[in-house]
């Protein structure tokens, strides 16, 4: 694609690229290479360029696009053409030089074709996040995180697509001879490189794109954020579930052991052997069974209590731990309030010890005092 917007399509090989435009072995290596490295490398005469589908040479009066029968290529060079249809339209005066069209197009619809990638997995994520959360199906929610799973390495693979295209930019910014050397409009009519210090234009292209770039990262860290409080929150749903399934089973153990007792009772005189009771008021059989049935419930209610308790314990632990670490936070406030107070200064001095409740009558004495004062 000429600066006259002149379009020619023809088949080369990598042989002609070198004797045609003196390439380097380095240079054909960035494009047949897929996992080679991506970016901005301005040369002499011309900057090559690689990112994503969009490989090719840039020339002062020209750009050379490879695979232009791919349709992203194709949208591409069809973006480009009308962008330099615009740019030869205004007056002389106001005309970019033909390079920094063709940067900024690149950078353009590299930043678009990153956008809008995200854009589908955010909306394919979100999809599926709603579903996790407002759905009460297991079958359904599990079905949700094994379609998750893909759309997370998608967008962490975005992620570090979008993060190497902004170190590219972010290194081009640091090197003023870099960005200088883009300006090959210079070279050609002045004969040599422009000046270090004279990249302003190309300074304010890489720094717009950069930052959409970096906003792009911002965007799909949140994405995995989310995925994680997501994965975070249904995996408390489960354990939740769980403690409710083990604390029923539990409630339900402790009724079978309780009811064992009046299991044994039966079993005892329900044996094939003469105890003389057979003939006695048939009041002994009911308080038989009755005993039975009171004990039974006495052996429910006791192991309940020493469940609550076991509760109860473990909640005073956490409790002691909020305590402490807050205890700790305010550990140099505790000391200044201490050698307030001499009374309590005084005894631990001599080897006594502070109590929890003159601990807390004391940091509420203090509290008050602040919101009195």
């Amino acid at each position: 694609i000429s600066c006259d917007d002149m379009l020619i399509d023809y088949d080369i090989t990598h042989r002609e690229l070198v004797e045609t435009f003196g390439l380097q072995p380095r240079h054909l290596r960035a494009f047949t290479q897929q996992r080679s490295l991506t970016g901005i490398f301005p040369y002499e005469d011309m900057v090559v360029f690689k990112f994503e589908h969009l490989n090719g040479l840039l020339f002062w009066d020209c750009i050379m696009v490879f695979d232009s029968d791919q349709p992203a290529v194709f949208a591409f060079i069809e973006h480009l053409r009308s962008s330099i249809r615009r740019n030869n339209s205004v007056a002389a005066h106001q005309k970019q030089p033909f390079e920094l069209v063709a940067l900024e197009c690149l950078l353009d619809e590299l930043a678009v074709y990153y956008e809008s990638t995200c854009g589908r997995l955010n909306y394919l994520i979100s999809v599926q996040l709603d579903k996790i959360i407002q759905e009460t199906g297991d079958e359904t929610r599990e079905d949700c995180l094994y379609k998750l799973l893909p759309l997370e390495n998608k967008i962490n693979s975005l992620q570090v697509r979008v993060d190497r295209a902004f170190k590219t930019l972010d290194q081009l910014l640091h090197q003023d001879e870099d960005m200088a050397a883009c300006y090959l409009t210079y070279r050609q009519e002045e004969g040599a490189p422009a000046p270090a210090d004279e990249h302003m234009q190309v300074e304010l292209i890489m720094e717009t794109y950069s930052s959409r770039f970096q906003d792009l990262l911002d965007r799909t860290a949140e994405i995995s954020r989310q995925i994680e409080s997501s994965r975070a929150v249904f995996a408390i749903s489960l354990d939740n579930t769980r403690n409710r399934i083990a604390r029923m089973n539990l409630e339900l153990t402790m009724g079978a052991v309780s009811l064992s007792f009046s299991m044994m009772i039966a079993g005892f005189f329900g044996m094939n052997i003469t105890s003389g009771l057979e003939t006695k008021s048939p009041v002994l059989f009911v308080g038989v069974v009755s005993a039975g049935l009171v004990c039974s419930f006495g052996i429910y209610l006791l192991s309940r209590r020493t469940l609550t308790r076991s509760a109860n314990r473990q909640h005073q632990r956490m409790l002691d731990h909020r305590t402490f670490k807050t205890v700790l936070e305010k550990l140099d406030h505790v000391h200044d309030l201490l050698r307030g107070n001499r009374v309590l200064s005084h005894r631990l001095l001599q080897g006594g010890k502070l109590s929890r409740s003159e601990l807390q009558d004391l940091l509420h004495g203090n509290a008050t005092g602040d919101t009195g004062g």
